[in-house]
C-alpha cells in the first residue's frame, strides 16, 4: 500500500541520516581540541549517561580505577563518544543473557609505563567475528537496528589519539574491548578515586 511504501521511505531516510552522522564523526580531531584529561572522569560521565539503560537491563557495572592514573591528551567529547558507544554495544549484547542470570559490565583502567589501558568487558555471548568488529558497515544486528559504523568510528578516533583498540572474546563467555592510549608525561591525577568495584 501507499502507506507501507511511505513508511519504508521514512525508515530508509532515517537510516541514511544515521549513516551521514556517523561518517561525519570520522573527522580528525584538531590538535587544539586536545587537552590533558583524566580518563576516570570521562568514564564516570559514561556511568551517569548510561545509568538508566544499565538499570533497565539489570546490568551490574563494575568500575576498577586505581588511586593514581596519568592523564591523556585527548578531545574529551570524542573519547566520551567512544566509551559510550562501546558501553551501549555491551548493553545490547547483554540483553541476550537471561534476566535471571548475572549480567555484568566491567570497566578497568590500568596505567602501564607511559600508556593507559582501559578495558570494557562483559559476560554476554561475545563477538561473532572479533577480527571484523571495527570494519565499516559490519554488523550482526537486524536491518534497521544499526548501520555498523559505531565501532569503526571508535577505531578511527582512538587511532587519531595515538592509541590502539582491539576486541576479543573471553572464556568461557563474554567479550572485551581494550583501548590503549598514550599518557601525558606529567599528567598524574592526584585526586583519590576508589579502586574497588562497585555496582550501579
Amino acid at each position: 500500500t501507499a502507506r507501507d511504501q511511505a513508511l519504508m521511505i521514512l525508515n530508509e531516510a532515517r537510516r541514511m541520516k544515521q549513516i551521514i552522522e556517523s561518517l561525519m564523526r570520522f573527522r580528525k580531531a584538531s590538535a587544539a581540541g586536545k587537552v590533558p584529561l583524566a580518563v576516570e572522569l570521562l568514564l564516570r560521565d559514561i556511568e551517569k549517561l548510561a545509568r538508566h539503560e544499565l538499570e533497565s537491563a539489570a546490568i551490574e557495572l563494575e568500575l576498577r580505577i586505581p588511586r593514581e592514573v596519568p592523564r591523556v591528551k585527548a578531545d574529551g567529547e570524542q573519547l566520551r563518544q567512544v566509551f559510550l558507544q562501546i558501553t551501549r554495544n555491551a548493553i545490547a549484547s547483554l540483553q541476550e543473557v537471561p534476566k535471571d542470570s548475572h549480567r555484568r559490565l566491567r570497566v578497568e583502567v590500568v596505567p602501564i609505563g607511559n600508556r593507559v589501558q582501559i578495558t570494557l568487558a562483559d559476560n554476554g555471548p561475545g563477538f561473532v567475528e572479533p577480527a571484523r568488529v571495527f570494519d565499516p558497515f559490519f554488523t550482526t544486528r537486524q536491518p534497521g537496528e544499526g548501520v555498523g559504523l559505531g565501532l569503526s568510528v571508535c577505531y578511527s578516533i582512538v587511532r587519531e589519539h595515538g592509541g590502539a583498540i582491539t576486541a576479543e572474546n573471553l572464556q568461557p563467555n563474554g567479550a572485551a574491548v581494550l583501548i590503549d592510549l598514550p599518557a601525558e608525561p606529567s599528567g598524574v591525577l592526584e585526586e583519590f578515586v576508589p579502586g574497588s568495584a562497585r555496582a550501579v
